[in-house]
């Protein structure tokens, strides 16, 4: 149990450092539009030529190159509400590097989550 908690817990650490990393990307971007072929590809273009972008897909990669590791030797059932630790760790990235503002509520929604499908995924 204590390798899949620290599996888990490094898993969600790099996941949200690469969804910081596109958020940050991201942030040079007023609005997406993708309704016809050129703006498609003008919006690939530009996601490839961000630095951070693609630093951050490639943590997500290797996040996802964990969580295989993770459900070689874990039942899911357990694994996945275990890794609701992620919206805690997403939510002290955001505040810390993105500078963004998460009141009193919303920690208490993702408190309540966690908890909730903690308690589902202990055995």
């Amino acid at each position: 149990m204590l390798k899949l908690l620290l599996l888990i817990l490094i898993h969600d650490i790099i996941l949200a450092s690469g969804q910081t990393f596109i958020k940050h990307g991201m942030g040079t971007v007023s609005n997406v539009n993708l309704r016809s072929l050129r703006s498609i590809l003008s919006f690939i273009k530009f996601c490839v030529t961000q630095g951070r972008i693609l630093s951050g897909l490639a943590l997500n990669t290797i996040s996802l190159t964990i969580w295989l590791v993770i459900l070689s030797f874990a039942d899911l059932s357990q694994a996945y509400p275990l890794d609701s630790l992620q919206y805690i760790v997403i939510a002290f990235f955001s505040v810390i590097f993105l500078k963004e503002e998460v009141r009193g509520l919303r920690w208490a929604g993702i408190l309540l989550i966690v908890v909730g499908v903690t308690v589902v995924g202990l055995r």
